[in-house]
């Protein structure tokens, strides 16, 4: 049985599959739908694709990547005085690359759930 629920602001009409709270005057069932129920919206198009930028980043600073992309760019850059400065501190740039791998990721995940700029309440 198709009902009308009351929000806020707006009529929403759905099934309620007999599990109603109230009826109104004229005895038609009136159902509330919390906010859990509802479909979690969509994230935006550029949030969507500042997700795949951001996990396209984190595929290539994670760990099993950069034993094979950290030599190729020393091998570019060979001969300049970045190349000597990776190539001393070849520690510190891993653990960098590392940490880049794990934020750009975890910023992926929120932009793809659709939870990125948008604050709820504020």
């Amino acid at each position: 049985m198709a009902t009308i629920t009351k929000s806020e602001s707006r009529t929403e009409r759905h099934t309620c599959d007999g599990e109603c709270c109230a009826t109104d005057a004229d005895g038609g069932e009136i159902c509330v739908v919390s906010p859990v129920d509802r479909p979690a919206a969509r994230p935006a198009r550029g949030e969507r694709v500042r997700a795949a930028v951001m996990f396209g980043i984190a595929c290539l600073a994670s760990p099993c990547c950069t034993p094979l992309i950290v030599p190729v760019v020393l091998a570019a850059l060979a001969g300049t005085p970045l190349a000597l400065w990776l190539g001393q501190n070849l520690g510190w740039v891993y653990g960098g690359l590392t940490v880049i791998s794990a934020v750009s990721f975890v910023l992926a995940l929120r932009w793809s759930n659709g939870r990125g700029a948008r604050t709820k309440g504020a």
